[in-house]
């Protein structure tokens, strides 16, 4: 029982230290000049899924509505007229960050434009729990952070939303 204790403590520490090194990361862009924050909580989604309202919407924006549902956290941080060396080295430090549990599905870079995808699934789950999105591109960076039971076919669509 204590080894099974003695586990599970050594889980939770590390989760948490994985939270935290992304946190650092939002903290040390948030003081950027021309930083945008904003984290949406699953109350807010809701929020805006009920005003928004089912009826007289496209089945691409209805299936981004039902996709919503499931998230529980949102935050982004984006950059606008960004040098290209700071969405570099965001997307560097993002990288550093989930050296461990996420798996990268996506790490591009062509010309000046550059995206990282990463997503942390529980064993046997066709979900993700979390999806780390880092991306520059014309003169823009985004970081964006979801957690929820994200569809690993619906990140594309995450991508979208805001544009």
């Amino acid at each position: 029982m204590k080894k099974l204790l003695l586990l599970f403590a050594v889980l939770s520490l590390s989760t948490m230290a994985m939270a935290q090194s992304l946190d650092k990361v939002f903290e040390k862009y948030k003081a950027y000049p021309n930083a945008e924050s904003m984290t949406i909580t699953k109350d807010m989604l809701n929020m805006m899924i009920s005003m928004g309202g089912m009826q007289n919407l496209s089945d691409e924006d209805r299936a981004t509505m039902e996709m919503l549902k499931n998230i529980d956290q949102m935050s982004t941080l984006t950059f606008e007229n960004a040098e290209q060396s700071l969405g570099m080295a965001m997307i560097s430090d993002v990288r550093e960050a989930l050296k461990k549990g996420y798996e990268i599905t996506t790490d591009m870079q062509e010309g000046d434009d550059s995206v990282l995808i990463a997503v942390k699934k529980k064993k046997k789950a066709d979900y993700a729990s979390e999806v780390i999105i880092a991306a520059h591109s014309d003169n823009e960076a985004v970081l964006m952070y979801i957690t929820g039971k994200i569809k690993v076919d619906d990140i594309s669509n995450l991508m979208n939303i805001g544009k």
